[in-house]
């Protein structure tokens, strides 16, 4: 279990990030609609929200590589209760 302070802020930067890019969504997509006529320009902006759904997708696959997981079971271990001691979580240690 992690200390609330990391897991706050963790949560913080997470909204914060995902609001951001709610706000340049909407906006690059509204420039590119209001360029040349809604009809005609509104296919220029689902090809922009396809490609960004192309860049998540990637960034998602690289980010659940053999070595993502890897480092997700590594962090699990080290995150397991101490045996007969389930209160207790091992200090985490720079690997």
């Amino acid at each position: 279990m992690l200390p609330p302070d990391p897991v706050g802020v963790a949560g913080a930067l997470a909204a914060g990030a995902r609001q951001f890019g709610s706000a340049v969504g909407v906006a690059v997509t509204g420039s590119i609609v209001a360029g040349a006529g809604f009809v005609r320009s509104s296919h220029a902006a689902w090809a922009v929200v396809g490609g960004c759904d192309v860049a998540v997708l990637a960034l998602g696959l690289v980010a659940t590589s053999a070595r993502a997981r890897e480092a997700a079971a590594r962090n699990g271990r080290r995150l397991t209760p101490a045996p007969g001691r389930p209160d207790q979580v091992p200090a985490i240690s720079s690997p």
